[in-house]
């Protein structure tokens, strides 16, 4: 009976506790503290929130909103229509002042505000910029918040206008290198040409019945002229490197021929010293390797020519050794040894660096431009090798270079390949060397004088043509087994004039060689897509200018004029 009292009691005292839902008062103090809440939360966001019925009429923005389009948002009340606002809008925030174009954003305005989700950047007339974004509800009402995003926008302006800078210095900087290596061709043309005239008149007289002063007279200029040509390819390689434009040329070749050949070019220097010039290759190097053969060949000429250079007493010992197992690889290290003067610690660390050298006063002893290392450096490192140096002052140095090659299986028979100018691997047995009819085409009168003496020299007859005009002409009378042809000519150059001679004249098998003052990237690549078959640098270098036709025209003659075993010969090793 208690229980069902106290039952009772507290039923009772429930029915009598008001009901909030029922309690107008209550109720709304609630309704009031719920909007409250609601409007410090839409406040508190940040951005500005409008709301528009379904007629279009301001139910609500808060503060920030009236803030963001200042001066006209404040004056905006409940109820101003949506056309009034857009109105205000591009006329004070915006600052639109052409009454046709504050109409034309209005309706602009009015057609986008109920798409069902609108999002787009608008900039005020305090120069900050919004994000709009407006969604139509179910109920057709338009919802919007307005985000200041200025300092976004200023990030991004910022942004936009370093990435047109930084492309305005790369087309600056693309055309300065464009311009570099224009001049730098041009100046090496403008060299090289009087430089082969030079040189090779030079070896003629040095090739002739002189006694001995004339010779010593010869001999100088002779010398002379080679240390320019050297200065000037050492530049045009530093200009390659830095442009990015020295492509490596990687073949097969023979290694230990390269080695001789490096070092007996380099012996009389060696001999004219009274100092000694030895090699040695270790019998576990691969004879075969791949690389690029004509690059090798210059450091180690570069390294020998220097200790040469340095050294008055002892010699020079170059040693070529493996590290390592050879398997698909060979990791070979090329040590050029010296007894000379040797270098200090000091200078060592700075040695392979543009321009430096172990005495760098302008009285020093030995001469030379400090770009040499520095070459063989860079050239190296395109390689994926890598140069070191150890020295005693008094005692002498050893430069060591490290490369890494792919070993080549040996052939059966070595014959000629085709690699870097200057560079191929020999064959050993007799070679028959008949007489050619030659066409040289060059403008300068020097270049064609010394071509035809070059060519007499190896029993050959040349005929001479002054531009390509003149040759088309001149191979259209008369069968010739080989073309000397100068790119930069005038009338028609190099290039037109084998193209003519090709498609023309349908002299598809004619050996044309380039003979050119250009020597910069790409120069060989433009010969031989004009139809051309090989390339020659000025000065010229007599063994190359043989070696090359030999190339080319060595072996029985073929019916109809022209004698193209060279070319045959590289057909077959393609095949």
């Amino acid at each position: 009976m208690k229980r069902c009292d106290s039952a009772s009691h507290n039923s009772e005292s429930a029915d009598a506790t008001p009901d909030p839902a029922l309690d107008p008062a209550l109720a709304g103090e609630r309704l009031r503290t719920h909007h409250r809440i609601l409007m410090e939360a839409v406040e508190a966001l940040g951005e500005g929130f409008i709301v528009f019925d379904a007629d279009g009429a301001l139910l609500f923005c808060n503060q920030r909103y009236r803030e963001m389009y200042a001066p006209i948002g404040e004056t905006w009340q409940v109820g101003a229509k949506l056309e009034q606002i857009a109105r205000d809008t591009a006329r004070h925030c915006v600052g639109i002042t052409d009454p046709e174009k504050i109409e034309a954003w209005v309706q602009t305005r009015l057609e986008t505000a109920k798409q069902p989700n609108r999002q787009i950047e608008q900039q005020v007339a305090n120069g900050r910029w919004l994000r709009v974004h407006d969604v139509e509800m179910p109920n057709g009402f338009v919802v919007g918040t307005r985000a200041d995003i200025t300092e976004l926008k200023e990030q991004e302006l910022r942004l936009e206008k370093a990435r047109q800078e930084a492309e305005t210095l790369a087309a600056e900087a693309a055309a300065a290198n464009r311009a570099k290596s224009d001049f730098l061709a041009n100046v090496s043309h403008e060299i090289r040409t009087p430089m082969n005239g030079v040189l090779g008149m030079a070896g003629l007289l040095l090739d002739s019945g002189l006694d001995p002063k004339q010779r010593d007279y010869v001999e100088a200029i002779h010398g002379s002229g080679e240390m320019l040509l050297s200065l000037i390819n050492d530049i045009l390689d530093l200009a390659k490197i830095e442009s990015g434009k020295l492509e490596l040329e990687p073949i097969a070749f023979d290694l230990r021929a390269l080695v001789e050949s490096a070092t007996a070019m380099l012996a009389f220097r060696a001999q004219a010293k009274g100092i000694e010039l030895a090699t040695q290759v270790a019998p576990e190097v691969p004879q075969s390797l791949l690389g690029d053969q004509g690059r090798l060949r210059q450091i180690l000429v570069n390294l020998v020519g220097n200790a040469i250079k340095f050294t008055k007493r002892g010699g020079v010992r170059v040693e070529v050794a493996t590290e390592g197992p050879v398997g698909e690889e060979a990791t070979l290290s090329f040590r050029v040894i010296d007894s000379g003067i040797g270098i200090d610690e000091a200078t060592c660390a700075r040695l392979f660096q543009k321009f430096v050298q172990a005495d760098s006063s302008t009285t020093r002893r030995f001469g030379g431009s400090g770009l040499g290392l520095a070459i063989c450096r860079e050239l190296a490192e395109l390689m994926g090798g890598g140069m070191a140096v150890t020295s005693d002052v008094g005692v002498g140095s050893r430069f060591t270079l490290r490369l890494t090659l792919p070993v080549v299986e040996r052939a059966q028979s070595c014959t000629p390949v085709r690699c870097a100018e200057g560079c191929r691997i020999e064959s050993h047995g007799p070679r028959e060397r008949p007489s050619l009819k030659v066409l040289l085409v060059e403008d300068n009168k020097v270049n064609q004088a010394l071509g035809v003496a070059l060519l007499a020299r190896e029993g050959h007859r040349t005929d001479v043509a002054g531009n390509g005009l003149e040759a088309i002409e001149m191979i259209g009378r008369s069968a010739y087994d080989l073309v000397l042809m100068d790119l930069q000519m005038p009338e028609m150059d190099g290039f037109a004039a084998t193209q003519a001679i090709r498609a023309r004249l349908g002299l598809s098998e004619l050996p044309i060689i380039a003979v050119t003052a250009n020597a910069m990237k790409g120069d060989r690549e433009r010969c031989l897509q004009a139809g051309m078959n090989d390339y020659i640098s000025k000065p010229i270098d007599r063994r190359h200018l043989i070696e090359t036709i030999d190339f080319w025209c060595g072996g029985a003659a073929r019916p109809g004029g022209g004698r193209h075993a060279g070319l045959q010969r590289l057909l077959d090793r393609l095949a």
